[in-house]
């Protein structure tokens, strides 16, 4: 999987890369080895880090 991701057809195709495993999986590791591939193939990219903890915050509701 990891050796498909990193020739990076998912970006050609425009399809999503999230990772959810729990803390200490090597999920940041693993973005890090997969952005350096799709930089040396001439992507721009950029990090989004705690994507899910933001999206998942309560929503202050005006009244």
């Amino acid at each position: 999987m990891i050796h498909t991701l990193a020739k990076c057809e998912w970006i050609k195709k425009s399809l999503p890369l999230c990772l959810i495993s729990d803390s200490g999986t090597g999920k940041s590791h693993l973005l890090i080895a997969l952005g350096t591939e799709a930089a040396m193939a001439g992507y721009r990219l950029e990090y989004a880090t705690k994507l899910v903890d933001e999206l998942s915050k309560p929503q202050m509701r005006r009244s």
